[in-house]
């Protein structure tokens, strides 16, 4: 997939040209039966159901009613089925949300979450090195454009768009696990919460734990905020950083 020069790295030139055409290529006649849409599709459905480790080009095969070497006329192995999957899966970014540019950013951030709760495979792969596919790119491009014209650099709108998509991530990864240990437990969060804060409170002496005691006293474990708060704290942080700028 990445090939590397004496001075720089490259990336295969087909494996570029198949994710970001996305498709096969058209041909006279009848759709064919096996296509990358189809392998793909099959892939996403195995990772799905049983994680990124099931995904074999045998499996897929099978799935899809095809011999294993059928698939590599499509795609030259699994590096290039898993970069396909994740691109797919990804999907396009929704549609922009009028209004102020938190407003649009939050909105993003909630989308970014919901697609790795419907696809937890594929979060494990957000922060390798690896190229992007086309999907991937327009979330980015959604995001720049919520902040594109509010009084920062070109430079400073990477930099947050970065800070907020790896928050984003973070967000993810607990609703992520929260949702597979409620799979494996049948506990959900609505009654793990309460049982985790009790037992902090009888565990969290005030002698040993004092600030600790206050803050389960407070309520802060039994009744959390969610992501939400620290993305705004996150915002507030860019918003105030322009203000500053603009009374210079």
């Amino acid at each position: 997939m990445v090939g590397r020069g004496p001075d720089r790295v490259e990336f295969d030139p087909d494996h570029v040209a198949r994710l970001w055409r996305h498709r096969d290529r058209p041909t006279r006649g009848p759709r064919p039966e096996l296509s990358v849409e189809a392998i793909v599709r099959a892939a996403i459905e195995i990772a799905d159901a049983e994680g990124l480790g099931a995904v074999s080009m045998a499996r897929v095969a099978e799935r899809v009613g095809s011999g294993t070497m059928s698939l590599y006329r499509h795609v030259s192995g699994k590096p290039e089925l898993i970069a396909a999957m994740l691109d797919r899966a990804i999907g396009p970014p929704p549609r922009s949300v009028p209004g102020h540019w938190r407003v649009r950013l939050r909105h993003w951030v909630d989308d970014t979450i919901e697609v790795f709760r419907r696809h937890p495979w594929a979060l494990s792969l957000a922060t390798e090195r690896r190229m992007r596919g086309p999907h991937e790119i327009a979330w980015f491009e959604t995001a720049l454009s919520a902040i594109d014209g509010i009084g920062l650099s070109e430079r400073e709108m990477a930099e947050v768009v970065l800070s907020v998509n790896a928050y984003a991530l973070g967000a993810a990864r607990s609703a992520v696990d929260a949702d597979a240990a409620e799979r494996l437990t049948g506990v959900t969060e609505d009654r793990w919460i309460p049982a985790f804060a009790d037992f902090l409170q009888r565990m969290a002496d005030d002698a040993r734990f004092p600030v600790l005691s206050r803050v389960i006293v407070s309520g802060a474990i039994t009744d959390p905020v969610g992501y939400e708060f620290g993305l705004d704290r996150l915002l507030d942080g860019v918003e105030g950083f322009v203000v500053r700028r603009n009374e210079v």
